[in-house]
């Protein structure tokens, strides 16, 4: 027993030093401007359901502690069994033998996750695979020595062993093609983040880089000319779900509480559960948007979200969790950094493609299906656990500094091959489950991806939701198609009619035979001719720390604005506090796009026309004089009483 305690004392002090290093890599990446929220306020945390959260991490630690414990000590009682007793038999032997332990775990890490923090490069590398199989051959030892006195034992060792391959094998459960005869086809929309449609409807680019969705694409119907209401994830996948933009739903600003959904928001949702659906939302990162059951969903896959993803979630990229993770116990007793994409230094993406394909397996085979689902790999900071590009090397990123850029974007074009990777098995899943046997599939992005300087001049500014008018940033991915026996029956169309992601759902309602005029829908149904030419469909900006939009931040400045931004609920999820909304809203850059116009009213109030298709100069006044009642219009209540807006609508009564 004092043997046993000394193994699990020490373990648990090498395990406290992991992650003290680990938090304060955590604040250095925090303080840097991330993109997504890393910051709540720290009032009260510990009054909300975050401390049983806490207490089934530390509880899960200390198991897994325990268990490494009883092995060590366990394997070195049996290893003075052996003839190499007299030479090992010291002190410095046993914490040799410990120290052998944690080298194992170290080098798995790296095998398995080379990006994480932990990960050792090339040199480190063959060291610890040198000791990892010293420690084998000890176990090997012991193992042989117990098998010859007493042989009944190594029965024991068979489950233990199998037990093990299993943890270690990523390999999908066979789906078998068995979808029950259903009146309603399934309904399947797949979001990529962050994707630029620009390159995808380049044709030489889309099949080079993502040849998988440009071969879905060339059987469906594109959306050549589609626009996110405003280019970041949460709000755009509202607007997806309710058909509605941002002052009619309510949501504005990633992580906003659920409490200011506007009434009528969840009518599409309620209409496609009225026809039998289990509805089902899948994203492997929640910590941007915490849509789920909470919107209304029947179920969620993904990590779990609220205050312990962002805490415990950074704290799991250390190696012992990392290793654990590849145990099939790893999702149980660590649910916040299983297939989480925010913890991109262990994210494995084949291991989100697998809980998507136990969705099929498992699924309701007597219901048809409606699967809202993201892969969120693109986002940045375009790295996962073994991609060629760490994305612990933050010098060459994070405010995207000009010299760096031309070195961040191939790393980001690698982000969507491997999507396409992934998608790829997904849509085989489909397909050999059943599920696209009758179904509808949409394939979307929620938003863009500005690069200035690999944009030849069509982008602004970097990243996503900073300027409304900046088209890399807002024009997205739309495109659906209709499926039967597996394969698509729809004809490819390029339509380039202006077009929004609010119009899915009331488009979905028709392909399933209702009416949009049950719905209070801002989108418009893209079947027939309902969308006139000279259509306006509107974008606007998101939240962002001003305190990061200088060329040196000042990390306390950020970490201070950071902290005011977010606070926990009572439930363990992190909203954006309200009290700042109104500030927000008041911020917001806003934009009225047409086929070859784009009028911004920028946070400040100036209000100009950018010209993408090279028309005549003169013609901007004439667009000027009809987008900016468009735009008045449509933020009346945010800008109406401006004095260029007050103007227009008089005039217009």
């Amino acid at each position: 027993m004092k043997r046993y305690l000394q193994c699990f004392l020490v373990f648990v002090v090498v395990h406290l030093l992991i992650m003290i290093s680990s938090m304060i890599g955590f604040i250095e990446f925090a303080t840097m401007g991330s993109t997504t929220p890393t910051h709540v306020s720290a009032a009260s945390i510990f009054t909300t359901d975050f401390k049983y959260q806490l207490f089934q991490y530390l509880f899960s630690t200390t198991v897994v502690l325990l268990m490494l414990s009883a092995a060590c000590q366990y394997s070195w009682s049996r290893l003075l069994d052996t003839p190499l007793k007299e030479q090992i038999e010291s002190r410095a032997g046993f914490v040799l033998w410990l120290l052998l332990h944690w080298c194992a775990i170290l080098f798995v890490n790296t095998l398995y996750y080379p990006n994480s923090i932990y990960g050792v490069g090339l040199a480190g590398y063959y060291v610890l695979l040198t000791l990892s199989l010293i420690l084998l051959a000890g176990y090997l030892l012991v193992l042989c020595h117990q098998l010859l006195a007493r042989p009944r034992r190594f029965l024991v060792l068979v489950p233990a062993l199998a037990l093990s391959l299993i943890g270690l094998d990523y390999s999908r459960q066979p789906v078998t093609d068995t979808q029950a005869e259903l009146s309603q086809p399934n309904i399947i929309i797949i979001g990529v983040d962050s994707l630029q449609s620009k390159l995808i409807n380049n044709q030489q680019w889309g099949e080079a880089h993502m040849p998988e969705l440009r071969s879905y694409l060339d059987d469906s119907h594109n959306l050549t000319n589609a626009y996110t209401t405003l280019a970041r994830t949460m709000v755009a996948w509202t607007s997806i779900l309710t058909g509605q933009t941002p002052p009619q739903h309510g949501i504005r600003v990633n992580l906003q509480d659920f409490a200011d959904l506007e009434p009528g928001y969840d009518q599409f949702l309620n209409y496609i559960k009225s026809l039998g659906y289990q509805t089902t939302y899948a994203i492997d990162e929640r910590r941007f948007s915490n849509i789920g059951v909470d919107f209304g969903f029947d179920q969620e896959l993904g990590p779990k979200n609220g205050f312990a993803d962002f805490i415990i979630g950074t704290l799991g990229e250390n190696p012992l969790e990392s290793v654990v993770q590849l145990t099939p116990f790893g999702k149980y007793l660590f649910p916040y950094t299983h297939v989480n994409r925010a913890v991109y230094g262990t994210y494995r993406p084949e291991r989100y493609n697998s809980l998507l394909n136990d969705f099929i397996v498992a699924r309701d085979r007597s219901k048809p299906q409606f699967l809202a689902m993201h892969f969120t790999l693109p986002h940045h900071p375009f790295s996962w656990a073994d991609s060629e590009h760490n994305g612990n090397d933050r010098k060459i990123y994070r405010l995207y500094p000009d010299d760096k850029v031309e070195r961040v974007f191939p790393y980001y074009v690698k982000t969507l091959e491997r999507t396409d990777e992934q998608l790829a098995v997904f849509m085989d899943d489909l397909k050999q489950g059943g599920m696209l046997d009758n179904a509808i599939v949409y394939f979307i992005s929620d938003h863009g991806e500005g690069f200035p300087r690999m944009d030849e001049g069509e982008s602004f500014e970097y990243g996503h939701g900073t300027y409304s008018g900046d088209l890399t940033q807002y024009k997205v991915l739309m495109a659906y198609s209709v499926f039967k026996n597996g394969v698509s029956v729809t004809s490819r169309t390029d339509d380039d009619r202006v077009a929004s992601v609010i119009d899915i759902a009331p488009t979905l309602v028709e392909q399933l035979g209702g009416e949009t005029t049950d719905f209070e829908f801002s989108g418009l149904s893209l079947l027939g001719d309902n969308i006139a030419p000279d259509r306006v469909v509107f974008t606007e900006s998101g939240f962002t720390l001003m305190s990061v939009q200088v060329d040196t931040p000042d990390q306390l400045e950020v970490l201070k604005e950071g902290l005011s931004a977010y606070w926990p609920l009572p439930n363990g999820k992190v909203v954006f506090d309200p009290a700042l909304i109104p500030n927000l809203i008041a911020s917001k850059s806003r934009s009225a796009i047409t086929r070859d116009r784009v009028l911004t009213v920028t946070k400040t109030g100036e209000a100009y026309i950018d010209l993408y298709n090279n028309l005549p100069d003169s013609e901007d006044q004439a667009a000027y004089e009809f987008l900016v009642p468009a735009l008045c219009r449509e933020y009346q209540a945010e800008i109406g009483a401006s004095a260029r807006c007050h103007k227009v609508l008089t005039d217009a009564k």
